[in-house]
C-alpha cells in the first residue's frame, strides 16, 4: 500500500472537522492526515496496523522525564500520548475513528512500547510506539492524529537516575 502523509501547522487556535467530529485544534499543533492506498488483505477478518513513533530529547541530564498514555477526558473520543521532558511535553492525539472506503469507522489505538525495543527512558529522553489498527478495507482509508508541543508549569515528576534516586 501506499502511505501519503499531509501535515498541516496551527499557529493559532482553529476548529476542524474530522469522521464528522469537531476537533479543536490548539497553537503550536501539527495535524497529520495519513491516506492509504488499497491493500491487499488475506480474507475479510484481517486488519491492518499501521505504527507511528513518538520522541523527545533534551541536551540537559539534570532533568526528569515522564510518560503517559490514556484516554482524552474532553470527549473527542481519542487516546493520548504525552512525553514531557522537563516542562517541555511532546502530546499526540489519536482519535478513535477514520474514513474507511468513504465511511466513517471505528479505529483502535494501541501503545506497543512492551512489543517494540524502544529506547532506555532516561532522564532526558523519552519514546513510545502507537499502533493504529485499522480494519479491512477495499480503496482507502484516512486518519487523522495530531501532535502539540506544551510548555507545562511543572516539570516533570517521574524518579530521575540521579545519586539520589528521586527527582529534582
Amino acid at each position: 500500500t501506499n502511505i501519503n502523509v499531509t501535515l498541516e501547522w496551527f499557529s493559532n487556535e482553529k476548529s476542524i472537522s474530522f469522521a464528522n467530529q469537531n476537533l479543536t485544534m490548539m497553537p503550536s499543533t501539527m495535524k497529520y492526515t495519513i491516506s492509504l492506498s488499497p491493500y491487499s488483505f488475506n480474507d475479510n477478518f484481517c486488519n491492518l496496523q499501521l505504527i507511528m513513533m513518538a520522541q523527545i530529547q533534551s541536551d540537559r541530564n539534570d532533568i526528569c522525564s515522564n510518560k503517559e498514555y490514556g484516554n482524552t477526558t474532553s470527549g473527542d473520543n481519542a487516546n493520548y500520548i504525552k512525553l514531557q521532558v522537563d516542562k517541555n511535553s511532546f502530546y499526540g492525539r489519536f482519535i478513535q475513528r477514520g474514513i474507511i472506503d468513504s465511511n466513517i469507522k471505528k479505529v483502535q489505538n494501541q501503545l506497543l512500547d512492551s512489543s517494540f525495543q524502544t529506547i532506555s527512558s532516561t532522564n532526558n529522553k523519552q519514546q513510545s510506539y502507537i499502533g493504529i489498527l485499522i480494519p479491512r478495507y477495499l480503496y482507502s482509508a484516512i486518519l487523522d492524529p495530531d501532535f502539540s508541543v506544551l510548555v507545562d508549569s511543572n516539570p516533570a515528576d517521574s524518579v530521575c537516575n540521579s545519586d539520589g534516586g528521586l527527582s529534582k
